[in-house]
């Protein structure tokens, strides 16, 4: 067997790199570590003849091997866990729980373990074992040695391209995922053991969180390149309905989904203790945007970095093709307590960096585009311009039929009108009739108990004038509800605040609470009245300036109403 690897080059390179793979791929893994089987390495011929053995026996195995092919070699005893920290330690029967061989060739040490089972990668390109620190055993051993691995820039590459014009409908994606030395292990041990339909299912669960509608349009493609120790797999998938709706606009969201699985959780709070997470972690991940030259995008650039971890995003827009490159590393396998508050709101905001979003305005004609154009400012303006001219038709109309009561008046006690006039009225011009049928009231005070007020400027300060008002009716014969005059301050307060909140917020609806107020104190001007139903019904009716006024004010609330929504 030896002389067959012999016969292939006389590279030691090439000769260490052969008899590892012959190794990894003829013995198989197996501990039995039964008295000094647990201590002493098993003879090569019965492990070749076995085709088993645990780490001693094919450690010892294939340093016998190198020995025969002229590579300097030897048994070295690491710590799988510790990572280095073994060197703090006193010496000690349980200091070591494995072993590996230690190559010398070309002046280079290499790491490297059969235990692994198969790699890929030539002799400078496959990973390494790396355990920090290690004791080399051979008579010339100089003890305790650095044991680093070397690592690629990156364990995973991910290229995600995207066309989210060509069909808005259902957008194309192609997805390429490469892994590196260790990460290419495995993938390869991971196909090997369940196939690729198990990957090709995780992956596509995996897009799924962020994409509920994807589905995989082509099978899994799988590519090996064994000397360049990594594999890589592409296949595409069609997303249905991702661009969102937004009534004058659609909004795209994509999002760089493995860094946003690499980054250590966010997690609130104070800690006493280190925050342990997965190290060490290097990933790329480039989203490409295909779009066309009617889009225009700046180029932006952002570093966030910290003792345990450092993130980058670089986005470009070159050629019509927008690009997001990502990368994450991390630098510790944990962060220090006293700062975990700061690293944990730094990891907070690169999660909000790692999606790029696309907004689409649709192509809207008429007054429905020039609406939808318009700024937050110039649709404020558009708004006070719009309430000028409904406060405008109130005060022309309230003035054209300010004496439309005259034959009566003086036979009403104050102004009665139906609640069936008065809650539609009000509503349909957003509070200004309420403001309107208050103002009746203090014409009626002027003209009939013969006041000296001004019912203009009194129904223009109502929010504060209320309680005066409100008043009068509680204290008039008859006295209507006896629940009245204990309401008349309470009502004042409620007809108050509903005017301040109207005032102090953005939303629209706050404006009919001022009407719904006045309600209790329609129902007692009409129960003053209930005697002279003729006046009340007079004082209802719909008659042709009413609905003058409807036509014109509806459509402009309606118009205020959806611009708000």
């Amino acid at each position: 067997m030896i002389d067959d690897i012999r016969l292939t080059s006389d590279d030691p390179k090439v000769l260490t790199r052969a008899a590892l793979d012959f190794v990894q791929r003829e013995v198989r893994y197996l501990g039995i570590e039964l008295g000094a089987g647990g201590y002493i390495p098993r003879s090569p011929d019965m492990v070749l003849s076995r085709r088993f053995g645990d780490c001693k026996d094919m450690t010892l195995l294939l340093v016998t091997m190198l020995d025969r092919l002229g590579v300097k070699s030897a048994p070295l005893l690491v710590h799988s866990d510790d990572r280095g920290n073994i060197a703090k330690r006193l010496p000690s029967l349980a200091a070591f729980d494995h072993v590996i061989v230690m190559a010398e060739v070309d002046g280079k040490n290499y790491f490297l373990d059969p235990t692994r089972g198969q790699q890929l990668g030539d002799l400078d390109r496959l990973q390494q074992g790396d355990f920090g620190k290690g004791v080399v055993i051979g008579h010339d051993s100089p003890g305790m040695v650095n044991a680093k691995a070397g690592a690629p820039a990156f364990w995973k590459e991910v290229v995600d391209t995207y066309d989210p014009i060509s069909n808005p409908e259902v957008m194309t994606m192609i997805s390429e995922t490469t892994y590196f030395m260790g990460e290419a292990d495995r993938m390869v041990s991971w196909h090997k053991s369940r196939g690729i339909e198990s990957i090709e299912k995780s992956f596509l669960e995996f897009y799924q969180h962020n994409y509920p509608t994807i589905e995989q349009t082509s099978p899994l493609k799988v590519e090996k390149f064994a000397d360049e120790g990594k594999i890589k797999f592409s296949t595409t998938y069609d997303i249905p309905k991702a661009w969102e709706e937004n009534y004058d606009e659609d909004v795209l969201y994509v999002v760089a989904a493995d860094i946003r699985y690499d980054i250590p959780d966010f997690v609130a709070g104070e800690r006493d203790m280190h925050y342990t997470f997965t190290h060490p972690v290097a990933t790329k991940h480039i989203v490409k945007l295909q779009l066309d030259d009617t889009w225009s995008i700046s180029e932006t650039s952002l570093t966030k970095t910290r003792d345990a971890f450092e993130f980058k995003a670089v986005e470009t827009f070159v050629d019509d093709v927008y690009t997001s490159v990502y990368t994450y590393k991390s630098k510790a396998d944990f962060i220090a307590a006293e700062k975990f508050e700061v690293s944990m709101r730094v990891l907070e905001d690169i999660d909000d960096q790692v999606w790029t979003s696309l907004t689409m305005s649709h192509d809207v004609n008429g007054i429905i585009g020039f609406l939808g154009d318009l700024s937050e400012d110039q649709w404020t303006l558009l708004v006070l311009g719009l309430f000028s001219i409904v406060a405008l038709f109130v005060f022309i109309g309230a003035y054209r039929c300010r004496d439309f009561d005259r034959e009566w008046r003086d036979d009403s006690v104050f102004h009665p009108i139906a609640l069936r006039k008065f809650i539609p009225l009000s509503l349909l011009t957003a509070g200004l009739y309420a403001v309107y049928w208050i103002y009746r009231n203090w014409r009626w005070m002027k003209f009939v108990q013969q006041k000296p007020i001004a019912p203009f400027w009194r129904s223009l300060f109502s929010m504060f004038t209320s309680f005066s008002l409100f008043r009068a009716m509680s204290e008039v014969e008859p006295q209507g509800y006896r629940w009245f005059k204990g309401a008349v301050i309470p009502l004042g307060i409620g007809y108050l605040v509903a005017n301040v909140i109207a005032n102090q917020t953005e939303a629209f609806s706050t404006v009919y609470l001022a009407p719904l107020v006045l309600i209790p104190v329609v129902m007692q001007v009409n129960e003053l009245n209930k005697d002279r139903p003729d006046i009340i019904a007079s004082n209802s009716k719909y008659d042709k300036p009413v609905w003058g006024l409807i036509a014109v004010i509806v459509p402009i609330i309606a118009l205020v109403i959806w611009g708000e929504a």
